[in-house]
């Protein structure tokens, strides 16, 4: 039996270490912390459970990409300068969000999930794409999909944002 307030267990092929990117840091149970005083505010009672559960663990750019798209589930903190000045956020249940400022108003307000799995990272050109599962306190788990697409092939800023959150159907 579960304890109450335990975030349910995901399914996973394997856990992987998800340290070290974009202000996200490890505690003994693979726990990312936000731990930036902005953040504060706006943290969940307990830190988002972050896992890689794809079939080898992500490395150098796949880690540092997941871990960007991550932020607009409201893990870690994005840096303003990897936004466009004109980008764009589209997302389900909600208006599009247009221009740097008024995305990273947005993201301030977003409350991050319990737990998280990254199954997937898929990046081709200015092009990438971030999907798993996640628990909300209280909700069902859900299936998320970030697609990023950048000015350009290097992936230095975002140009435009389209994430989906669906809750899971058994």
């Amino acid at each position: 039996m579960q304890h109450p307030e335990a975030a349910p267990e995901l399914p996973l092929w394997s856990v992987h270490d998800a340290s070290h990117d974009g202000g996200l840091c490890n505690g003994p149970t693979n726990q990312a912390h936000v731990a930036t005083a902005s953040n504060k505010a706006r943290q969940s009672p307990r830190p988002t459970h972050l896992r890689y559960a794809t079939d080898t663990p992500p490395t150098g750019n796949d880690r540092a990409l997941a871990t960007l798209a991550l932020h607009f589930l409201g893990v870690g903190t994005l840096e303003p300068g990897r936004l466009a000045e004109s980008a764009s956020w589209d997302r389900s249940a909600a208006q599009t969000t247009v221009g740097r400022d008024e995305i990273l108003h947005q993201l301030q307000a977003l409350t991050p999930p319990i737990s998280l799995a990254v199954t997937q990272i898929v990046a081709q050109g200015k092009t990438t794409t971030v999907s798993g599962r996640l628990t909300r306190d209280g909700q069902p788990p859900a299936l998320f999909c970030h697609v990023l697409r950048f000015t350009d092939p290097a992936q230095g800023q975002i140009a435009q944002v389209v994430s989906f959150e669906q809750e899971e159907r058994t």
